[in-house]
């Protein structure tokens, strides 16, 4: 779980993101889950803190979990404990072992209402005297917003007037996805969050990214980057499909998901992102959330603008029944809130993102022509009239047999190898610096500007 990897980070550096200048802070950490009780919660959030316990136990820090609900105690705390046995351990936990990690679990883990800004103000109280009596030094405190955006603003308001730790503790707040209801609310929820939340107290989540297989995408493709670079490129891979299937409906979850549909809930985040880390260029360390971050974006910029025949959306037949049932509606109430959709889209051509530059060097029948691009550089060397085997690594990494001559006053490149008509030729007119490269079929042209 994407929470593990997170909640460990902080832990380890003191809240902090990164690594901290000074000593690691370590103490109490207070965990409190608002929305407890959901079904992120119940599917996803509580298997992640208990393996984050298993992880953290003897490592410095103590903690407490809090399940939080608009529910009163009493109503809700039998099905928070029901959550909570379903744990499990990993497999090489032996048995007597898991027990006694999920008994522990379960003494430390309570369920708080948390309705009003006085439930907020008495769980602080609760968690000052909690390590008053145990005579321990705080750590910080994470509240994992698992609700609907437009519920963000009020709880992180009540947190900020209430439940700030003062001193050295940190404070951080995890908001999951969607984040807004689109670009232009979105924009407003983040400038009220500043209201009540500093940039480094907020962490803005998908909790997709953190399921093993979405996970290992980019370090599989580090790892078989050998065999996997001559093949991952459009003249191997005609078209990619990704694909989400769900085997369980809606039910109890009407509130949230009819406000925001399919669409909102797994395709602009989930699969989105997915998406972007099949077809992004490698970042050079993966480590670097900037540098994915820029990769990403580049997919972005490359995108197509989608037309109405290439999108695709539907209900499954049962939704509507449930609808009426969980909001209270009747039979003539009908939801146009898609539960299935289906996109098909495609990237411009790579070549407008290239931004290519070329250096040409002669020295008398020898050329030596250097490219620069956003993506690649790359270099040819060749004698003219010298037939010289060469592998395309600036293009598709393909083994041809190239030989360049002159045709009047252009430079003609004639490439034999699995692909026909395969060559490119380059001539000079005026300032500019003609290229027509040929393959098959195809054909693509290409003008440089002199610049010295």
């Amino acid at each position: 779980m994407i929470v593990l990897l997170l909640l460990v980070t902080l832990c380890a550096h003191g809240g902090k993101g990164e690594e901290s200048a000074g000593a690691p802070r370590s103490g109490h950490v207070s965990v409190v889950i608002v929305g407890g009780t959901g079904d992120l919660a119940k599917k996803y959030l509580w298997q992640g803190f208990f393996e984050l316990y298993v992880h953290q136990v003897g490592s410095g820090n103590t903690f407490s979990f809090y399940g939080g609900g608009l529910s009163p105690a009493d109503a809700a705390t039998p099905a928070l404990f029901e959550i909570l046995k379903a744990v499990s351990c990993s497999k090489d936990a032996s048995e007597e072992r898991c027990a006694l990690l999920k008994e522990q679990f379960l003494r430390l883990a309570r369920y708080r209402q948390l309705k009003t800004l006085e439930d907020y103000q008495a769980l602080a109280e609760h968690i000052g005297r909690e390590l008053q009596q145990e005579g321990i030094t705080e750590a910080g405190r994470l509240f994992y917003l698992s609700l609907p955006a437009f519920a963000y603003v009020d709880v992180a308001d009540k947190i900020n007037r209430s439940c700030r730790p003062t001193g050295g503790p940190w404070l951080r707040v995890v908001l999951e996805k969607p984040f807004g209801h689109d670009i232009r609310s979105a924009e407003v929820l983040a400038t009220q969050l500043e209201g009540s939340l500093k940039d480094e107290e907020m962490y803005r989540i998908d909790h997709y990214l953190g399921k093993q297989v979405v996970a290992k995408i980019l370090p599989f493709r580090v790892e078989n980057k050998k065999f996997l670079d001559p093949i991952w490129n459009k003249h191997h891979i005609e078209r990619v499909e990704i694909v989400m299937k769900e085997t369980l409906d809606v039910k109890g979850r009407i509130s949230f998901y009819d406000q925001y549909g399919v669409i909102r809930d797994v395709l602009q985040n989930h699969l989105t992102e997915v998406m972007t880390l099949l077809m992004m260029r490698l970042p050079t360390n993966l480590s670097s959330s900037e540098e994915i971050l820029q990769r990403k974006l580049q997919i972005f910029s490359s995108m197509l603008p989608l037309r109405k025949n290439q999108a695709v959306v539907g209900q499954y037949q049962a939704y509507q029944t449930t609808v009426q049932q969980e909001t209270n509606k009747t039979k003539d109430h009908v939801s146009r809130t898609p539960t299935y959709a289906g996109i098909d889209f495609a990237t411009r051509k790579i070549a407008s993102m290239l931004k290519p530059q070329k250096v040409i060097k002669q020295d008398g029948d020898c050329f030596t022509i250097k490219t620069f691009t956003t993506f690649k550089n790359y270099e040819s060397l060749f004698k003219i009239g010298e037939e010289v085997k060469e592998v395309t690594k600036g293009m598709d990494n393909r083994t041809c047999h190239t030989v360049v001559n002159w045709e009047d006053d252009k430079l003609v490149c004639v490439q034999k190898g699995e692909k026909k008509n395969r060559g490119w030729t380059h001539w000079i007119h005026g300032d500019e610096l003609h290229l027509e490269l040929t393959c098959e079929d195809q054909v693509c042209k290409q003008i440089y500007k002199r610049t010295l």
